[in-house]
């Protein structure tokens, strides 16, 4: 089957950051898929990334143990869909999703061009440090 149909490309900058880098169609997001750790040209640079605290409850509750989390650095180097894939108790899960959020990133690079890139990280919580 045939089509008469002619997709022509938006090259408007609505929605264009306001710094001029980056490239938008119309409002197709350029950074749709996701490159793993390591696949890129350019690394993802974190530029702020504090270490999460230990949570308050946990220690309190004498827990300690790894905490892996999953999350996304965007083609603007904004972290998203962070999700926790290991914890030793839910009492560390909202303090590092909520640190890991706040985390900035110079982004990856693939041909030159900004992407979304996957990363997995651990942080381990003991009561003696």
């Amino acid at each position: 089957i045939q089509s008469n149909m002619r997709f022509v490309a938006d090259l408007g900058a609505a929605g264009a950051s306001d710094n001029g880098d980056g490239v938008v169609l119309g409002n197709q997001d350029l950074g749709a898929e996701v490159f793993e750790d390591g696949h890129t040209d350019e690394a993802a640079v974190p530029v702020f990334a504090p270490a999460p605290s230990y949570p308050e409850k946990a220690r309190e509750m004498n827990l300690e143990g790894s905490v892996k989390v999953m999350f996304v650095v965007d083609y603007r180097g904004n972290v998203t869909n962070v999700s926790i894939v290991k914890s030793p108790d839910r009492s560390f899960d909202n303090d590092v999703k909520k640190v890991i959020s706040t985390w900035r990133f110079k982004p990856g690079k693939n041909k030159g061009v900004p992407v979304n890139v996957r990363f997995t990280k651990e942080f381990e919580f003991r009561l003696d440090q």
